[in-house]
Formats: C-alpha cells, sequence, structure tokens
C-alpha cells in the first residue's frame, strides 16, 4: 500500500497537523507536486442550544475543516449574523458571544465562513436548533467605578443560587464580591494593574448557570480607569532590620503594589531589590521582604553577603551639581570642570 503524508499548515491543531492518505491502487501521477489541500467546513451542532434574549449566550460550535488559522468564522440565522465575538479554540472547534436576537423554538443556524455558509451536516439536526431563553437576560444600565472597585447597575441578574458570576475588563478578571438583582460589586484584588491605566474598556459580567454550564455574558458601557500611586505614601516607620534582611516593609498608597507588578518597576532598599511579598499585599498597599544588604562593614565584617550591589553616594568638590553629574554619567568624554585649588572627586558607601 503507498502512503503520502501531508502536513497542514493553515489548520495548527495537534490533531491534524500531519495527515496520512493510503492510496489503495498507487499513487496518481503528479501527486508530489501537489502544495495545497482544500478543505470544506462543516456545521455539526452548537452547544447550549437555548441562548438569552439580550444576547451574551456564549455558545460552542462544532464543525470540521476549520482551525485557529481560520478567519472570518461566525453563526447566523438566515442572513443576520448572530455572533459579537468569535474565538478559535482549536480545530473544529470555536466559540460565538451572541448578538441581541429573536429566535423561535425551531430556528436553526448556518455556519459561515467569509462569504460562504454551510447548513448543519449532523443526522440529528437539531443538534444545530436554538430556542430563546424562556427568563428574561440580565441588561447593564449603568456602571460606575470608584477606585479600584467597579459597580453594575441593571435588571434581571440571576440568582446566586443558580448562577456563579465573574467581571471580567479587557480580559483581566475582576473578583465579583456581591450581587442582587439589579447590581453586582466587583474589585481588583490586588488594585488597579499598571497596564490597564487610562484605558477605556467595556466591562463585561459572566455568568455561569450552575446545573448545564450555561454562559451568559452581559456588557456595559466603557470606563476609563485610572491607576494614581501617591508620591507621599505612607512607609513603615521604626524598622530595624539586620544586615540579613529578611523582615517585611510595608508602603501604604492606593494601587502601588500592581504598579509594582509591572516589568521595570521596583522598591529598592541601597540599591538592591525588596522582594514583593504578593500574599501581603492589596490593593491598598505593597509589602516587600528586606533584602540582605551588602555595606563595606557587613561584607568585611560579618560576610553575610559579600557579593552584591553596593549603592553609593558620588561628591566632588565643584559646587556645580550639573559638574558631579557628569562624573558617573557613563558617557565619555565627559568633561568634569573645577576651578579649585583642591579639586577632588568622592564615592562614600554605608557602613
Amino acid at each position: 500500500m503507498n502512503q503520502a503524508v501531508f502536513t497542514i499548515t493553515d489548520i495548527k491543531d495537534i490533531a491534524s497537523s500531519n495527515v496520512a492518505l493510503y492510496f489503495s491502487e498507487g499513487l496518481g501521477n503528479g501527486y508530489d507536486s501537489v502544495k495545497s489541500l482544500a478543505f470544506t467546513p462543516t456545521f455539526l451542532w452548537v452547544s447550549p442550544n437555548d441562548i438569552g434574549s439580550q444576547g451574551g449566550t456564549l455558545l460552542t460550535v462544532t464543525g470540521t475543516g476549520f482551525g485557529v488559522n481560520t478567519v472570518k468564522l461566525g453563526l447566523k440565522k438566515g442572513t443576520t449574523a448572530l455572533c459579537a465575538e468569535v474565538k478559535v479554540t482549536g480545530y473544529g472547534r470555536f466559540t460565538c458571544l451572541t448578538n441581541a436576537i429573536a429566535v423561535a423554538a425551531t430556528d436553526s443556524l448556518s455556519m459561515s465562513q467569509d462569504t460562504k455558509t454551510y447548513t448543519c451536516t449532523n443526522s440529528d439536526t437539531t443538534k444545530c436548533n436554538i430556542t430563546q431563553l424562556a427568563a428574561s437576560s440580565p441588561t447593564v444600565t449603568a456602571v460606575s467605578l470608584a477606585g479600584d472597585t467597579i459597580t453594575f447597575t441593571g435588571t434581571a441578574f440571576p440568582a446566586k443560587t443558580d448562577f456563579t458570576a465573574k467581571a471580567t475588563f479587557k480580559s483581566q478578571e475582576v473578583v465579583v464580591t456581591d450581587w442582587a438583582e439589579t447590581s453586582l460589586v466587583a474589585k481588583f484584588p490586588k488594585g488597579v494593574p499598571a497596564a490597564l491605566a487610562s484605558e477605556n474598556a467595556v466591562p463585561k459580567i459572566w455568568f455561569t448557570r450552575n446545573s448545564d454550564s450555561v454562559v451568559l455574558v452581559t456588557y456595559s458601557t466603557g470606563v476609563t480607569l485610572t491607576n494614581t500611586v501617591t508620591a507621599d505614601a505612607s512607609q513603615t516607620t521604626g524598622l530595624e532590620s539586620s544586615y540579613a534582611g529578611g523582615l517585611d516593609y510595608t508602603i501604604s498608597t492606593a494601587n502601588l503594589f500592581a504598579t509594582l507588578k509591572e516589568p521595570g518597576n521596583s522598591v529598592t532598599v541601597c540599591g538592591n531589590v525588596c522582594v514583593l511579598n504578593e500574599a501581603l499585599s492589596d490593593a491598598t498597599k505593597a509589602v516587600c521582604k528586606v533584602p540582605a544588604l551588602a555595606t563595606t562593614h557587613s561584607a568585611s565584617t560579618f560576610k553575610i553577603k559579600e557579593a552584591g550591589l553596593l549603592s553609593g553616594t558620588w561628591s566632588a568638590s565643584a559646587t556645580d551639581t550639573k559638574q558631579v553629574d557628569k562624573v558617573h554619567d557613563g558617557v565619555w568624554p565627559s568633561e568634569y570642570t573645577d576651578t579649585s585649588a583642591n579639586c577632588w572627586i568622592d564615592l562614600t558607601f554605608p557602613d
């Protein structure tokens, strides 16, 4: 038996990366010149089969012949597009976050890919049907932001006994602390992330039904997050530490922890990074472990940390601070000018 193996490059998934084709009567002429294989998408089923009247139901579509590199996938009811957002999750699977659309109990869907549509190929065509949820879908009518807390106001938020809830802001999860039929409160647990500062986006609430994992998503109007770190934040006072470090150092100000989590940001003690303690930090304060300190005295006397960064202070006989800066600006040549009779430059390290 003859065999030809093709690597599929446009449907990236472990289940379809290498496909072996067997030719019982031998390889046909020109088989080695085949550069690509054409796949026709098929639509097999959609789950769940009920959607909310206001949109925001997360549907999972299953089929064949499409993958993560396939673009412009969707669902249609007749000629009307059903999906507000589409995400391909693997070979033969994508999710569809629905628009608000009225559907009848017998409405069947078609899958779309660019300008083409594909009807249900399942032998049980009801697997491609959808119905309207009997209960009203949750709707957001207003949203407000105070510090790290987002408050949603709306209607028909489902009961806590039947659903779990989470909120998101630009894919960043915001922890839901409480909700009722007309309001929901969510907080950034460690403060507003610095990367989201000044971002205007539409927060979403995701309600997941406990009985069958049906997901309802409701949108709000856009809000702009702020991340303000107070320059004169209060700090741990009277902290005494040995050269070995290890004590907790607390700086109290809103959103500082979230800011320090961003690359390039840190708190340093004598030039050494104070490592964040995530368990003790929150939206109102950042807590870090005082590092082992390398000083001239600790290195020579206690040998706790002989190799490390020594943080020193430059000084010079020149009274002009700009001239002192030239001593250590890393630029060569950078002329240091001093007309003093006794010209000197000094670097002092702490004991």
